[in-house]
C-alpha cells in the first residue's frame, strides 16, 4: 500500500546561509537549500521534528526534557513517571529513538529541580528574555559552585557557606542586565567534555589538604608513562603551583593586589 505523498508528515528546516525556511519529509535531512538563489548544501537547522533535539550529530536531552516537563507539570507526582517520559521521548524522536537517547532524557528530568522538588517550572511571562551563559565554576559571597559530570548530564555542585551543605543544580540564576534580560548560568557542555578530553569530578568528596596533596603527588610520580628523571622535587612543586592557582583564581575578585 502506497501512502499519498500529501499525507506524509514534514518538518521545517532553515538554511543557515540564507535564512530560507522549507519543509522536508520527516526523518530525512535536507540535501540542499530549496531557495533557487542559494542552493547551498547546508549548514541547516531543524526547526521542528526529531532533528530539532540535536546539535549537529549530538543529541541534546535538555531540549526534549523541557518540552516533556512543560507538557506534564504534575509529572513528579506520577508513580510511572519513567514510563511517561520514555513514551513521550520515543514519540518525539520517532526513528531516532535510541535507548541511550531515551535514557538520557529520563535521567535529565529525574535529576532536575523540577522533579526532585516536585514543582513545575514557572512559565515565563510574555516578553521575558534570559541570557544563558555556560561556565565551569562560580564563586560569590554566599556560595561556590563547581561543574561536575556523571557521564550523562553536566550539572553544578553548590556549597552554600551559611547553610554548610551541598546541593546539585542544573542552572544558577544570575543578575538582571540593564536591558532587562536575566542571566542564567549553565554548565559547560561540549565535545571536550563528552569525549573525555576534559575530565571533571562526579561529586564532592570530603578530604584534608594533606590528602589532596598526597593524591596530586601520587598521580604525578606514580605514572609509569612519566619519568621525572630524578627531579621529583621540581615535579611536586609544579603540582603545588597547579593546586595554588585554583585558589588564586577563586580569590582574584577580592584580592587588593594584581596576580599574574
Amino acid at each position: 500500500m502506497t501512502e499519498d505523498i500529501e499525507t506524509l508528515k514534514t518538518d521545517r528546516w532553515q538554511c543557515l546561509r540564507c535564512g530560507n525556511e522549507f519543509e522536508v519529509v520527516r526523518g530525512e535531512i535536507p540535501v540542499y537549500c530549496e531557495n533557487p538563489n542559494c542552493r547551498k548544501k547546508g549548514p541547516f537547522k531543524a526547526l521542528s521534528g526529531p532533528y530539532s533535539y540535536f546539535e549537529g550529530k549530538r543529541f541534546v536531552p535538555r531540549r526534549l526534557a523541557e518540552e516533556i516537563m512543560k507538557k506534564y507539570p504534575d509529572l513528579p507526582k506520577e508513580k510511572n513517571a519513567g514510563r511517561i517520559i520514555a513514551r513521550e521521548a520515543r514519540l518525539a524522536l520517532g526513528e531516532l529513538a535510541r535507548p541511550n537517547y531515551v535514557g538520557s532524557v529520563i535521567r535529565y528530568i529525574k535529576n532536575s529541580e523540577f522533579f526532585m522538588k516536585g514543582e513545575a517550572p514557572a512559565a515565563a511571562s510574555e516578553g521575558e528574555k534570559t541570557v544563558r551563559v555556560q561556565i565551569s565554576s562560580l564563586i560569590t559571597d554566599d556560595f561556590i559552585a563547581e561543574e561536575v559530570y556523571d557521564g550523562v548530564l553536566p550539572s553544578f555542585i553548590v556549597y552554600r557557606f551559611n547553610e554548610g551543605k551541598f546541593e546539585r543544580v542544573l542552572e544558577i540564576p544570575g543578575d538582571t542586565l540593564p536591558n532587562g534580560r536575566t542571566v542564567v548560568y549553565t554548565p559547560v557542555d561540549n565535545d571536550h567534555l563528552r569525549k573525555g578530553m576534559v575530565v571533571l569530578p562526579r561529586e564532592p568528596k570530603e578530604a584534608t589538604f594533606s590528602e589532596v596533596l598526597e593524591d596530586i603527588f601520587g598521580f604525578l610520580l606514580n605514572d609509569r608513562s612519566f619519568d621525572p628523571c630524578g627531579r621529583e622535587s621540581d615535579v611536586m612543586l609544579l603540582g603545588l603551583i597547579a593546586a595554588g592557582s585554583w585558589f588564586l583564581d577563586k580569590m582574584k575578585p577580592t584580592l587588593a593586589v594584581k596576580v599574574s
